[in-house]
């Protein structure tokens, strides 16, 4: 059976693991750990993620720690009037939002910590033994994406691989360039947004990723209080300590070779979504992924649930149905 997964990232390793008879096709030059596949870069407590590190025998505890806000050029515990709404604008576009993206600006945010390991670490960590697992069953392929067409993925070294059920985690505009026949725009735009004549786009936005050193003493200070400050009102709206590291999350470019006087290391672009569509499936491609599935929201646990339902669906022929695009 040929059944494939395109992306090489945090949700195809957890495919990979939890799928029988499935390989990745690697479409990205380079796995980065700072890109976002997933809502977040920490691990949300859930009984389905438990269940999960067990069978990967791996020992955990349930934590918390406290978030700090930057609201006003004030930096504190407590969470400001109207924060939630303004972080929402500020960086969805819009004041009202799912249950589940305001759950990472509550004061306490819990998390599962892996051997003792801080929040991101602890991400880290599980992700890298995926990926191990991974490499050492041989799950993938190497080779960027020329097309998909019905049945067959064309690579840009000429070959071409055919397959039974294919699954898509990267992001969708990507999709819509490389599905051949068919427009993922005309559909989206014909069934989330059929009165919407001004929309040109799928509902994402660029978001950037700065990875820097930890140089400056108010944030080596806070690095040892938090492990994480919301901002508003500055270029960036999340801050993230991860050892000598600090990521932050930007709506736009920031031009400048360091910020809050911590030097920048490298940077990546990846996308926000303004509207959760939460698709599933396309073109009879099945969907796992944050930006595949226009889900801002999507964590461990609901990539878990996926592949329950894609085992139910992939190893019980009586239950597999081949959607078109306008089904």
């Amino acid at each position: 059976m040929n059944n494939y997964i395109v992306g090489y990232n945090p949700v195809s390793f957890i495919l990979c693991f939890l799928l029988d008879n499935v390989k990745i096709i690697d479409v990205t030059p380079k796995y980065n750990i700072y890109d976002y596949h997933l809502s977040d870069l920490y691990l949300k407590p859930s009984a389905d993620l438990f269940s999960f590190l067990s069978k990967l025998e791996i020992r955990y505890t349930e934590e918390s720690y406290m978030a700090y806000f930057g609201f006003v050029n004030r930096i504190g515990p407590e969470l400001p009037e109207n924060f939630v709404e303004i972080y929402n604008l500020y960086t969805r576009g819009k004041s009202f939002v799912e249950d589940e993206y305001q759950d990472q600006i509550n004061q306490y945010i819990a998390y599962v910590s892996i051997n003792n390991k801080g929040p991101y670490e602890s991400y880290v960590y599980l992700i890298k033994q995926l990926e191990k697992y991974v490499l050492e069953n041989n799950l993938f392929i190497e080779g960027s994406l020329l097309s998909i067409e019905p049945g067959v993925v064309v690579l840009n070294d000429g070959d071409s691989l055919n397959y039974d059920r294919l699954i898509y985690t990267e992001d969708i505009e990507s999709l819509d360039q490389i599905l051949k026949g068919v427009s993922i725009k005309d559909f989206i735009f014909k069934h989330y947004y059929p009165e919407d004549v001004l929309k040109l786009n799928l509902p994402l936005h660029n978001k950037n990723v700065y990875v820097c050193e930890n140089k400056s003493e108010v944030d080596l200070d806070m690095a040892h209080i938090t492990h994480q400050i919301l901002y508003t009102g500055k270029p960036y709206f999340k801050k993230t300590y991860y050892g000598d590291r600090i990521i932050y999350e930007a709506t736009k470019k920031i031009f400048k070779k360091e910020i809050d006087g911590n030097p920048i290391l490298y940077d990546y672009e990846t996308k926000i979504v303004k509207d959760n569509l939460d698709l599933n499936k396309i073109c009879g491609i099945d969907l796992v992924g944050r930006l595949a599935q226009c889900y801002e929201s999507l964590t461990i646990k609901d990539v878990i649930l996926r592949c329950g339902k894609l085992n139910e669906k992939y190893y019980n022929d009586k239950k597999i149905k081949n959607l078109s695009l306008d089904s």
